[in-house]
């Protein structure tokens, strides 16, 4: 019998693996925004007049085009900004609603 006031949760075996890999699914989201915000991607693209190639991003954030490339694909599947084809000029990065400042 549990003492008074304490709470227990049931968990089975099958859900464990999932419940895991939520919590790394979760440290993993919140990774990406906060090096996105730390790096000043979505300043950057705010202060812009036009979409950003990958090498402007890159460019204004200091970072190396490897890594610049992988933080602007995690914010796109994030939903954190939209990735344009320009034709003949390759991708452009803009914000989406939701990296938008209110």
């Amino acid at each position: 019998m549990e003492p008074a006031g304490t709470t227990t949760s049931v968990t089975t075996a099958a859900d464990y693996p999932r419940k895991i890999l939520d919590y790394m699914e979760g440290f993993l989201v919140s990774k990406t925004l906060f090096t996105a915000c730390e790096l000043g991607v979505f300043d950057l693209l705010a202060s812009s007049q036009h979409p950003l190639s990958l090498e402007e991003v890159a460019l204004g954030i200091r970072a190396s085009q490897d890594g610049t490339e992988r933080l602007l694909a995690a914010c796109t599947g994030l939903d954190l900004l939209n990735t344009h084809t320009l034709e003949g000029q390759g991708n452009a990065h803009t914000h989406t609603h939701t990296g938008r400042r209110g």
